[in-house]
């Protein structure tokens, strides 16, 4: 139905924008976002750049990286990143919001071609172009 197919859109739609969101608050600049960055390792916020570095990498890297995070300081950002760096945790994070994104747009497709369904188009391809 059109509620499911929109509810399907909504869901996939922010989980895209929560994973682009989480991998700008580590690689981001804050001049190009506008905002404070690294607020998720003060809150040491689990992430999904994080949850793939700790399942994928050995205990040389996880362990200070898990350091890092109980430390909470706002200054660990860079060497966080660093750690993060030598792991795929980018370009898996990136892959997983585009693959929610692409999921939404295809939700989509039970919808007449309209202006509000291109502006639903338009805020799918947004959310993982941002750079803010």
């Amino acid at each position: 139905s059109t509620v499911e197919a929109m509810e399907n859109y909504g869901r996939d739609l922010g989980i895209a924008f929560q994973i682009a969101d989480d991998v700008l608050d580590i690689w981001g600049e804050e001049r190009t976002t506008g905002k404070s960055l690294g607020t998720d390792l003060e809150k040491q916020k689990l992430t999904l750049p994080l949850i793939r570095l700790f399942t994928t990498a050995p205990d040389s890297i996880a362990t200070p990286v898990r350091r890092l995070l109980t430390e909470a300081n706002p200054d660990n950002r860079r060497e966080l990143r660093s750690y993060l760096d030598t792991s795929d945790a980018l370009e898996y994070s990136w892959d997983r919001a585009e693959q929610h994104a692409s999921m939404a747009l295809a939700s989509l497709d039970c919808l007449e071609e309209s202006s509000a369904k291109a502006v639903l188009r338009a805020l799918g391809h947004y959310v993982v172009r941002r750079s803010a």
